[in-house]
């Protein structure tokens, strides 16, 4: 073996391993991304429903109040 074995691709795990922290990474502030756009997205649905008149101010405000 050379005196390489396992020890030879060391380099390797370690790039596999950064690759997987930045995915990780990725992947975790993209779902608060995502949430962050739900809850925009809810808080206009009902600001629309309001100024439509089809919901009361009391349902506006528990609405609101859950989403946030």
């Amino acid at each position: 073996m050379n005196g390489m074995g396992l020890m030879g691709f060391g380099w390797l795990w370690t790039v596999i391993l950064v690759i997987i922290i930045f995915v990780a990474i990725y992947y975790f502030t993209a779902g608060f991304k995502q949430e962050s756009t739900k809850s925009a997205n809810a808080l206009e649905i009902i600001k629309q429903r309001y100024a439509k008149g089809e919901i009361t101010e009391e349902e506006f405000r528990k609405m609101k109040k859950e989403i946030e």
